[in-house]
């Protein structure tokens, strides 16, 4: 059983990227909390582009609204994936449903950034706020490509030890792919109700997305 917190609460977010074999769990899950709270509070999920292109199969969650997560569209384990993070091509490739998607919807952006570390061709870890600025100024890691860097030697790096010929790739939203995504959402159909989050909001990723850059990006969907 759950209990409302003393102090005021409007809504509730519940996070699960459900599949088809999971979602009649997750649903009477949704239903239960509904039930528990005794609809005093609006109950939120959120939503992954698969789950809006495919939504006859995945089906729709018993809730008042989505939280659009668009991000993560790439192949994180593929060592030739530029950026999984985000490809506005390939995410664009999932919205053909998404104004007859019948939730109202939210929308989270990303402004993270990670390192997604190789080794024998395989992704083994992430290593959370790893720029390439990082790795440019350190010389136990060559260049191999724009964004690839491979180990010198082994070494430690922020608490993980890595090994000589390991591989990272960096993956970061420059403020030009965000205000390029921006552009491109923008020119959808949204609710009136629209809201817009930035996942997500830490010392780092301030420092990389000026509040300048956020409030431009949330002027595209006025």
């Amino acid at each position: 059983t759950f209990s409302l917190p003393k102090m005021l609460l409007n809504e509730i977010q519940i996070d699960c990227d459900w599949t088809v074999s999971s979602k009649e769990k997750y649903f009477e899950l949704l239903k239960l909390l509904y039930q528990q709270f005794d609809h005093k509070i609006k109950i939120s999920a959120t939503i992954r582009l698969h789950q809006i292109k495919f939504s006859k199969r995945t089906g729709i969650p018993p809730v008042d609204r989505g939280m659009l997560m668009f991000y993560n569209t790439g192949d994180l384990e593929n060592l030739q994936t530029k950026n999984s993070i985000l490809d506005i091509s390939t995410a664009n490739q999932y919205l053909e449903n998404l104004e007859d998607y019948p939730l109202k919807l939210d929308l989270a952006l990303p402004i993270f950034g990670w390192g997604v570390l190789f080794r024998g061709g395989k992704m083994i870890k992430l290593i959370n706020n790893l720029s390439t600025n990082n790795l440019e100024k350190d010389d136990r890691f060559i260049k191999t490509e724009k964004n690839h860097f491979q180990l010198s030697k082994s070494t430690y790096l922020d608490g993980y030890y890595l090994y000589q010929d390991d591989i990272i790739r960096t993956e970061a939203i420059s403020c030009d792919l965000l205000e390029e995504t921006a552009r491109v959402l923008g020119q959808k159909q949204w609710s009136d109700t629209l809201n817009i989050s930035f996942y997500h909001l830490d010392t780092t990723t301030i420092k990389n997305h000026p509040h300048a850059t956020l409030e431009k990006v949330c002027n595209y969907f006025e």
